[in-house]
């Protein structure tokens, strides 16, 4: 009995251990077979009744294949290299020759000119609206221009100018101690007799006939023209001028008569 249970617990003890590591065989592989036939030997024959016992089920462990585990290779772990700092060379300059620049001129520091400074803006005035120019008033002659005679009626063959003025009053009687004063476009002057108080020159006794009381006689017939009036003995101009053109060519000769009246 003692036999027994002392294998029993060496099947248990086996089980435990191929449950824990599945690495043993069961014991009953590795125990002799004289041994095990030893353990059914030798026991007492039984001299009185023994109760029939129970069969008891003893848990036959089913072998099982247990794996040879593959050994698991480490892998060995690698050193990566930890790259080192070269050091890169500095590029080498290659001299090149410059060319030295001769001397040059420097040029003379002008003055700068100051800037203009800018009148201050000012506000735009109302422009007023221009009003129409005034008149200028002529001046206020003693003597103006009564009548001035057709050239038409007076064409003359004489080579001199001979012209006819009449100085009078407003009624037309003559006045005398009064001058013709002339100024030519080539700068020569002229200055007549003193009017006479009586018409005491004509062209003519008979036809067409224009009489005054002085003499203006210019000279020669020559290109340009004349400018006369009236002044007194002082020389004070007393009338507008009046403006007389000739020429040299004898078809457009002729002789004036002019008359200013107060």
């Amino acid at each position: 009995m003692r036999k027994l249970q002392i294998l029993a617990l060496v099947i248990l003890g086996f089980n435990f251990l191929s449950l824990g590591c599945g690495l043993a065989k069961p014991l009953i592989d590795r125990l002799p077979k004289e041994a095990l036939a030893s353990l059914g030997e030798g026991e007492p024959t039984a001299t009185r009744p023994r109760p029939t016992p129970r069969p008891t089920f003893t848990v036959t462990p089913t072998p099982t294949d247990t794996a040879t585990p593959t050994p698991t290779f480490t892998p060995t772990p690698t050193f990566t290299a930890t790259p080192t700092e070269t050091n890169t060379p500095e590029p080498t300059a290659t001299a090149t020759e410059t060319p030295t620049a001769g001397p040059t001129d420097t040029p003379v520091p002008t003055d700068t000119p100051i800037p203009p400074t800018r009148a201050p803006q000012r506000a735009p005035t109302e422009t007023p609206t221009a009003s129409p120019p005034t008149a200028t008033p002529l001046p206020n002659w003693d003597f103006k221009l009564k009548e001035q005679a057709d050239r038409t009626w007076q064409k003359t063959t004489n080579t001199s100018i001979a012209n006819i003025a009449l100085i009078s009053d407003s009624s037309g009687t003559p006045l005398g101690g009064f001058y013709v004063m002339g100024i030519h476009s080539s700068g020569k002057t002229y200055k007549s007799a003193a009017s006479s108080w009586s018409y005491d020159v004509a062209n003519a006794l008979s036809g067409y006939v224009k009489q005054g009381n002085v003499k203006v006689e210019l000279g020669p017939y020559i290109d340009g023209s004349w400018q006369i009036y009236v002044v007194d003995g002082g020389g004070t101009q007393l009338s507008d001028k009046i403006t007389l053109s000739y020429s040299s060519d004898p078809q457009s000769w002729a002789w004036d008569f002019i008359w200013w009246a107060k």
